[in-house]
């Protein structure tokens, strides 16, 4: 929200398009309605209420879960659960693009049919979108169908220390600023 409103990203002409990508706590989603163009990680009814009510017509993906264990980072539904939020989302009045994935950490032959799984189901569905693959693993998603890969540490470098977050060097880079 700080970045979103700051009067050096304000462009009248051609206003930024904002992307939500995270596990939504659904008390925010009425603060972050105002920013937020497209909510790539929405995986529960609760959330898909939240943001008709504060931003009808928005443009979502739901989130697929291939996490064995849905780990406790992971967000998301099964797969197979997801065309029941993709039918909510679309009588609530929202854009449902497509499906997003962030999976497990596994070998390539499992992520490639993973990121094969998720493009089959969003064209089963009659989706446009599939927002799928990050810095390590875009290339492969592209080759299976992603049409919206999160690129962070390809373009920005490793964030990850904290030393990177207060140090003025990288400003501009993707850091706070």
């Amino acid at each position: 929200m700080e970045k979103a409103s700051s009067p050096l990203l304000a462009n009248d002409e051609d206003p930024i398009r904002w992307h939500f990508i995270g596990a939504i706590q659904s008390r925010k989603i009425a603060k972050l309605a105002r920013y937020v163009s497209v909510w790539h990680s929405v995986a529960r009814a609760k959330e898909i209420d939240r943001i008709a009510e504060s931003a009808p017509k928005s443009e979502i993906f739901i989130q697929v879960n291939f996490s064995a264990k849905r780990e406790g980072k992971r967000n998301g539904v099964p797969i197979g659960a997801a065309e029941e939020l993709v039918n909510l989302g679309k009588a609530s009045g929202l854009h449902v693009l497509g499906l997003m994935v962030v999976p497990p950490q596994v070998d390539q032959n499992s992520l490639g049919d993973i990121f094969t799984a998720v493009n089959d189901e969003r064209l089963r569905l009659g989706l446009q979108g599939c927002s799928m693959g990050m810095s390590q693993d875009f290339e492969l998603a592209l080759a299976k169908g992603s049409t919206h890969i999160r690129l962070g540490r390809v373009l920005f470098g490793d964030r990850s220390a904290l030393g990177i977050l207060e140090s003025k060097e990288h400003l501009g880079q993707g850091g706070p600023g």
